[in-house]
């Protein structure tokens, strides 16, 4: 009887040990899925807000739902438009070295987004010393034409004692136009969220028939100004208000 009851003892012991082996052997297992769940939202939250800033929320969500078989396409009718370049950037970089020019041009960049970022404009993309925004998408903006003349005009203030590293003044020329105009993201290789249609054009055009150190508006955008922001402007040096047909004949004579 002692026997037998030894040996009972002993398959209890037994049986309790593995199953207290099993139990740590599960929390360990578990302990592991749920770390690599952790890791693996981790992943994707960073690769998500990389994706953010460089596209809409709504886009992304769009991209994710559709599994990449519709490319999103949005049609705005209030937005405003700026364009922004150095003047004489190609004689400016030929007295720069490659780091000196990229250094520079992000330093600049860098201080125009956090501008945007102030002035609830949404950059579309630098191209060369070209800088492209627009107010009034992804989300609407009732002060659209208001809040792209701000972000402008701290634009030339922030750079109005600017030079280069070779002693070059640097000096910004702006052109703004307000309307409609279609947005959609293209190709399959580094997305943007491109901007397309008249207003983009006029835009640039502005822009490119423009003056060192002066913002040139359309006359779209001097008739969406609020009152007290064209009372504000009035007599402002650096705002030049003209019309499309100027600013076309100035860009086309720029090109020839």
């Amino acid at each position: 009887a002692a026997v037998g009851g030894t040996a009972g003892a002993t398959s209890a012991t037994v049986i309790g040990t593995v199953l207290v082996l099993v139990a740590y052997h599960m929390e360990f297992i578990l302990s592991e899925h749920f770390r690599k769940v952790v890791l693996v939202q981790h992943e994707i939250s960073m690769t998500l807000g990389i994706c953010r800033t460089l596209l809409p929320g709504h886009v992304i969500d769009h991209m994710v739902w559709s599994d990449g078989k519709s490319s999103p396409c949005d049609r705005y009718e209030e937005v405003t438009i700026l364009f922004a370049d150095i003047v004489g950037f190609t004689s400016m970089s030929a007295k720069l070295t490659p780091q000196q020019l990229v250094d520079l041009l992000n330093n600049i960049f860098s201080l125009f987004d956090r501008m945007a970022l102030k002035n609830k404009v949404y950059k579309v993309e630098t191209i060369g010393d070209c800088y492209f925004c627009a107010t009034g998408l992804p989300n609407k903006d009732e002060e659209h034409a208001d809040n792209m003349l701000r972000m402008a005009l701290d634009m030339l203030d922030a750079t109005q004692n600017l030079s280069s590293p070779a002693g070059d003044k640097i000096q910004f020329r702006i052109g703004i136009h307000s309307g409609s105009t279609v947005a959609g993201v293209m190709g399959e290789k580094m997305p943007r969220y491109h901007l397309f249609g008249r207003s983009v054009r006029l835009a640039s055009e502005m822009e490119q028939g423009g003056k060192a150190s002066k913002i040139h508006i359309s006359e779209n955008t001097s008739r969406r100004l609020s009152p007290a922001m064209r009372a504000l402007m009035q007599g402002d040096d650096p705002v030049v208000f003209c019309t499309t047909h100027r600013a076309r004949r100035a860009s086309l004579a720029g090109k020839a």
